[in-house]
């Protein structure tokens, strides 16, 4: 890297890190940060989205407005509908959510008001089913006495679905056709302080996964890295040096804390490398077990030998390991012999509420810092676990 480049990426990472505190500092006064869609994953999971949108759209829905909301969507909508849904009776409406027809299938959504049937799909990030759309396009027409009432196909982009007929389905987005109708919602004089701030977090959890959020805080950061072609450079080349955060944590763990376990357990082993994981094994009661712990402390397992395992020393040791952990883990394989803490969410306990995205460089602050802390916690872990099998032998 140029010094040239060096000196640019310093001055962005000042830049930025300045654009970052103004915004944190909104944030805290403001509380725009906090979205409850967001923070539950509600924004990416069909069912659970569907019923929100549900609940809106039904007059007896918990916000107590009868058909106002039904009434601005269809009103939103109207040059996309049929003909037979214009004159939807608002009052007489009933919504439904995962609706079963034949074959146990379920319709997302279901609107009916006595006269007309109407069902609605949605897609945010699962696929097609076989004839899905088609199935629920005859369904509907059974219900409608043979008139022709299209599924309203919903999806993040308003694309068509695998499967079915030109006549089956009416094409809709949460893009075009849910953010404008959520708007109008927000802004109904009608619409109570709590609903309101719901639909705001609802519509920038919509605008974030429709890629339309207006994040100031990003738009601004792009411009600081889009001011000239030195910027953008800089900005790469601070990419590249932040994806060589997780080779030296390894780097670190093979080094300062695997040098420093095989002091305190020389039949340690390490660093292994396989399938994943980058890890030690230190054996445990004269090798009939051994404690496996990863680089990224994200997993955690005892193995026992197959030809001396031992149920009772198993369960005490599976007992010792839940307590270590805070974990309830997985249970012994019966033939494999191997007990996992926990395979995904175990972290190193003091990073645990860390945020993700900087798990990795406070580990390499840990590992390189502090590795004594490191070592004290694994050699306590597994003189535990020998105390255990100790015990009940």
């Amino acid at each position: 890297m140029s010094e040239q480049v060096t000196h640019q990426a310093a001055r962005l990472l000042a830049c930025a890190a300045e654009t970052r505190k103004r915004f944190e500092e909104q944030y805290r006064v403001t509380g725009s940060k906090f979205n409850i869609f967001t923070i539950t994953g509600t924004k990416n999971k069909e069912v659970q989205m569907c019923r929100v949108l549900a609940n809106l759209l039904n007059p007896e829905g918990s916000h107590c407005q009868g058909s106002l909301y039904l009434k601005t969507f269809w009103e939103t909508v109207l040059s996309k509908l049929p003909e037979a849904l214009r004159s939807l009776d608002f009052d007489a409406a009933r919504v439904s959510t995962e609706y079963v027809i034949d074959e146990n299938r379920r319709i997302d959504i279901v609107i009916e008001d006595g006269r007309v049937f109407v069902p609605i799909e949605v897609k945010i990030r699962a696929g097609d089913q076989e004839k899905q759309v088609s199935d629920y396009a005859a369904f509907s027409r059974n219900r409608n006495r043979g008139a022709p009432v299209p599924v309203l196909y919903l999806t993040l982009d308003g694309h068509r679905p695998q499967d079915a007929g030109e006549g089956e389905y009416r094409l809709f987005s949460f893009s075009q056709d849910i953010l404008p109708w959520l708007k109008k919602c927000r802004d109904k004089p009608e619409t109570a302080l709590p609903v309101r701030e719901i639909l705001k977090q609802l519509i920038a959890a919509v605008e974030t996964l429709c890629n339309t959020s207006g994040d100031e805080e990003m738009d601004e950061i792009f411009k600081l890295i889009t001011r000239s072609e030195d910027s953008v450079k800089a900005a790469l080349a601070i990419r590249e040096a932040v994806g060589l955060l997780e080779p030296h944590v390894k780097k670190a763990f093979t080094g300062s804390i695997i040098d420093l376990v095989k002091k305190t357990f020389p039949d340690a082993e390490g660093p292994l490398d396989s399938d994943g994981w980058y890890y030690i094994e230190i054996p445990i009661k004269q090798e009939k077990y051994s404690l496996s712990v990863n680089y990224d402390w994200k997993s955690l397992c005892m193995n026992a030998f197959a030809d001396t395992r031992d149920a009772g020393e198993e369960k005490v040791l599976s007992q010792k390991m839940n307590g270590l952990t805070g974990d309830s883990g997985t249970s012994w394989g019966e033939s494999s012999g191997v007990f996992w803490a926990n395979k995904k969410k175990l972290a190193y306990p003091t990073l645990a509420s860390v945020d993700e995205s900087l798990y990795f460089y406070e580990l390499y602050k840990l590992y390189t810092e502090r590795p004594q802390e490191v070592l004290d916690r694994i050699v306590s872990m597994a003189c535990a676990l020998e105390a255990v099998v100790s015990k009940a032998a």
